[in-house]
C-alpha cells in the first residue's frame, strides 16, 4: 500500500522543496518552534510555558511578538508531519529538546540540520537526565542550553542562555528558506559602459554623473539625497573592493566634516546600524561596527 502524499505529505522532502507560506499574524510576528518529548505532560506544558516567557521577553527587546509554538499546538487541517517539516523549514527559530533522545525529537533535528543554519537552532537538555549522553556527537555547531527544574538557579541560568541564543537565532527574521545567492559580478561605470539604473538604485534626485573614468556620484548639499544602493538582493559572505576619491568639497566646509564611504547592512534586529568604512576629506580613514554595548 503507498502513501497518499497529494493531499498531506509525511516524506519531509516533499514538504520543504516547496513548503506552504508560514502563517503569520503580522509582519512582526516571529516563530519559535519547540520539538521535545509530550510526557510527563506536566514538565513539557511547563516548559513550553517557560520558553514562552522567555521569547516574550526577547520579542520586546526587538519590537516584534515571538510566539512558540508545538507540534500539538499545531491547529490546521490534515496530517501532522506535514505541519512539522513545514515549520522545521521555515520557523524563525528552532528549539529543541534532546532529553531521552527522543527518536521523534532526534528525527526532526536530523531533518533541521539538513536545511537550516546552526545559527537557527538551539539545542536543549534536562540536566537531570541521567539516560541520555551530555552532548550529541555531530550538532555541536549549534548553540546548547541546560536546564534543571529542581534548581532555582539552574532555570535562571537557561533563562539567561535561551535569551542570548534566541537573539541570534533571530537575527535574520524573518526567516525566509534559502535560495542561492548569486555572486555581484564586478561592474564599472563610465561614458563607455554606460549606467545600469537597475543594479545601482538611489534617489530620484541625487547628482549623477557619467564621466570618462567612473561615475561622479553624491550632493554638495545635501546628505540625505547621498546614499546609493547595489539593487534589492540580499547577499552573504560579502566582499567590497571599491576606488573612491572625492571630486570636489563645497567651498567653506571643512575637509573633515566631509565624507565617502561604503555601509553594508544587515536585515535583523539591528537593522538601523551598519558597518561602515569611510575616509573623510582630510584624508583620515574610519571603521565604525556594533560593538556589544551597542
Amino acid at each position: 500500500m503507498s502513501a497518499d502524499r497529494n493531499s498531506s505529505p509525511v516524506w519531509p522532502k516533499d514538504v520543504i522543496s516547496s513548503p506552504p507560506v508560514m502563517p503569520r499574524k503580522s509582519a512582526n510576528h516571529l516563530i519559535c518552534f519547540l520539538a521535545c518529548p509530550f510526557n510527563p505532560r506536566e514538565k513539557y506544558d511547563d516548559l513550553l510555558n517557560f520558553i514562552q516567557g522567555v521569547c516574550d521577553f526577547v520579542g520586546a527587546e526587538i519590537g516584534a511578538s515571538v510566539e512558540c509554538k508545538r507540534s500539538d499546538k499545531i491547529s490546521t487541517p490534515g496530517i501532522i508531519h506535514s505541519d512539522i517539516w513545514s515549520y522545521l523549514a521555515q520557523a524563525d527559530a528552532l528549539i529543541f529538546d534532546v532529553t531521552g533522545e527522543n527518536g521523534n525529537v532526534l528525527l526532526e533535528l536530523g531533518m533541521a540540520t539538513s536545511c537550516r543554519s546552526p545559527h537557527n537552532i538551539i539545542i536543549i537538555k534536562d540536566d537531570d537526565d541521567l539516560t541520555a549522553n551530555k552532548y550529541l556527537f555531530d550538532i555541536q555547531p549549534a548553540r546548547h542550553a541546560h536546564y534543571s527544574k529542581n534548581s532555582f538557579s539552574g532555570m535562571s541560568t537557561f533563562s539567561a542562555q535561551l535569551h542570548e541564543a534566541l537573539l541570534f537565532a533571530l537575527a535574520s527574521a524573518p526567516f525566509k528558506p534559502s535560495k542561492p545567492f548569486g555572486q555581484i559580478s564586478a561592474f564599472e561605470f563610465s561614458k563607455q559602459t554606460g549606467f545600469d539604473q537597475n543594479l545601482m538604485l538611489s534617489p530620484p534626485e541625487c547628482h549623477r554623473n557619467l564621466l570618462d573614468d567612473g561615475l561622479e556620484f553624491g550632493s554638495l548639499w545635501s546628505f540625505r539625497s547621498s546614499w546609493i544602493t547595489i539593487g534589492d538582493n540580499d547577499y552573504q559572505d560579502i566582499e567590497v573592493e571599491a576606488i573612491l576619491r572625492f571630486s570636489k568639497i563645497r567651498s567653506g566646509l571643512d575637509p573633515s566634516q566631509t565624507w565617502i564611504g561604503i555601509a553594508v547592512r544587515s536585515l535583523h534586529f539591528f537593522v538601523n546600524f551598519g558597518y561602515l568604512i569611510y575616509v573623510k576629506g582630510d584624508g583620515e580613514i574610519y571603521y565604525t561596527y556594533l560593538d556589544a554595548e551597542g
